[in-house]
């Protein structure tokens, strides 16, 4: 964890290889790992001294993750009181998002992302545009 970087990488998802390794290498203090089950176990067999942790970036994912489905399994409760609450003769509420519209709700101009036209297979890609100084 101080070199902020993998000392090694081993093959597969096994618990043998790791545990292998753990083996050849008892000075490991710090195991920074996923949740692996296999990894777990490894590393309580062959390097009980060492303190288990989870890396960052899995941190991040795992609570991603929960984010996501809590938010999409309540997606029907957000969107029921919202629509219990309008009123006839008020305003809409907002319709979903289609894409279409930028971050201050006005239409995408394509002027900033134009498409470019599909390349028919075989034909050469473009090359470098010449500088306007170059003879």
């Amino acid at each position: 964890m101080e070199a902020r970087r993998p000392i090694d990488v081993l093959p597969g998802r096994d618990a043998a290889p790791v545990a292998r390794w753990l083996a050849r290498h008892p000075e490991v203090q710090i195991i920074c790992r996923d949740r692996a089950s296999a990894y777990a176990e490894a590393a309580r067999r062959a390097a009980p001294q060492a303190v288990q942790v989870a890396d960052a970036w899995h941190l991040w994912n795992n609570l991603a993750t929960a984010v996501e489905k809590t938010v999409t399994s309540h997606c029907g409760c957000l969107r029921a009181p919202h629509q219990a609450a309008h009123q006839p003769g008020e305003p809409q509420p907002p319709a979903e998002p289609d894409g279409m519209l930028d971050v201050r709700g006005k239409p995408r101009s394509r002027r900033h992302h134009p498409r470019t036209p599909p390349r028919r297979p075989g034909t050469p890609r473009p090359g470098p545009v010449p500088s306007r100084n170059q003879p």
